[in-house]
């Protein structure tokens, strides 16, 4: 029991150093201060599920292999390699999983990394995983041997009411934080499926299957009437999204936008949902383009 809750306790304290690190290195790039958590508070529990994973899993195949493995530098620096590699492994796949579920969950991707060289659907990639495998030298080796050594020494009874307080405070986090992912989700459902309309509607005109397209056979002027009302409806639509492609935009979202601090932390600290907006709407805008050019080249065809 009482090794469960230090675990548990480690859990949050390197969720907390990660979201340090995280934030940190996320502020530098950005040149402002980016709070990186899913969470509202200083947690990303990504980085103390990595380090859980590696305190259980990778530790004692790291003493295992010190204890067995014949003295010297050679078989030393073998040891390392082996620690290091299986770190790196068990990161990447953890990560992995944490991506998919994210996705799953909120119909958005948290990160890609598709621009980066050899990834896996742009979940995982080599540099960070090189990244994974510097933190499982630096964590086991030096950081987490030093913090153990501390907390070893604080009294279980600490250890369980800190644990009580810190549970209490996350899981109403965590509550609020799947609320405004799930604005996210619901927003990110209504780009698709706006682009799913569009898009069926140019295949159909393309196919000349559409409804615009028979309107236009029989009778121009209504057909060019009836694509300036869609136009301006789904010029309307596409322009509620525009906010979040672009927080420089001034426009006010017609009852769209959670008026709130968290879900706009939430946009703004995951650049790759603002990004996957940016795409959206300009897709969005060469689709409607692409329909009004078709159905002037067909006017011009047909009469």
């Amino acid at each position: 029991m009482e090794t469960a809750a230090r675990v548990v306790f480690y859990f949050f304290m390197y969720s907390c150093i990660g979201w340090v690190i995280e934030s940190i290195y996320c502020s530098v790039a950005a040149k402002k201060w980016v709070n990186r958590g899913f969470l509202t508070g200083p947690l990303c529990p990504i980085y103390g599920t990595g380090a859980v994973v590696l305190m259980v899993l990778v530790n004692p195949f790291k003493e295992y292999l010190h204890a067995r493995l014949p003295g010297g530098f050679g078989y030393g620096l073998l040891a390392f390699a082996a620690v290091v590699a299986a770190g790196m492994v068990l990161c990447d796949i953890v990560e992995f999983i944490t991506s998919v579920i994210l996705e799953k969950l909120f119909h958005a991707r948290w990160w890609d990394y598709s621009d980066k060289f050899l990834n896996i659907q742009g979940r995982i990639c080599l540099m960070h995983t090189c990244y994974w495998g510097i933190a499982t030298a630096a964590f086991l080796y030096i950081v987490h041997p030093l913090v153990d050594s501390v907390g070893q020494k604080i009294p279980a009874r600490a250890v369980y009411l800190s644990l009580l307080i810190i549970l209490a405070v996350f899981a109403v986090d965590l509550f609020n934080a799947v609320k405004n992912a799930m604005d996210v989700r619901k927003l990110m459902d209504r780009m698709r499926l706006l682009s799913e309309k569009v898009s069926r509607t140019a295949a159909d005109f393309k196919s000349n299957a559409g409804e615009l397209y028979d309107m236009l056979q029989e009778n121009a002027a209504k057909g060019r009437e009836r694509f300036k009302t869609w136009r301006a409806e789904t010029a309307r639509q596409i322009n509620e999204f525009r906010p979040f492609a672009d927080f420089s935009l001034k426009e006010k979202l017609s009852g769209m936008k959670p008026n709130n601090k968290q879900f706009n932390r939430l946009m703004r600290g995951y650049p790759n949902i603002r990004l996957t907006m940016q795409r959206g709407v300009k897709k969005l805008d060469e689709l409607v383009s692409e329909l009004k050019n078709r159905i002037t080249d067909n006017e011009d065809e047909m009469f």
